[in-house]
């Protein structure tokens, strides 16, 4: 029901990242690496998900894509509560 990627298999044709590609890979990675490190008995799927969209916001905030709302939407532990 969904598409699951791996950042792993992501990489530049030209084998280097541009300036614009590397932060975009940088917080998938980050993204990755949050819900591997939350991954245990008993956390949900959700959870993990909350982990992943949490750590993809702030990245695109940091590079300007995504315009904070001033809720301080990137401090909340979920982006559905």
């Amino acid at each position: 029901f969904g598409y699951g990627s791996d950042v792993t298999c992501s990489f530049p044709i030209s084998g280097i990242f541009s300036l614009h590609q590397t932060p975009i890979y940088s917080g998938v990675l980050k993204a990755q690496i949050a819900v591997y490190n939350k991954m245990k008995p008993g956390v949900s799927w959700i959870d993990c998900h909350k982990t992943a969209e949490l750590e993809l916001l702030k990245a695109l905030t940091e590079i300007g894509l995504v315009q904070p709302d001033g809720d301080g939407i990137t401090d909340k532990k979920s982006l559905h509560e």
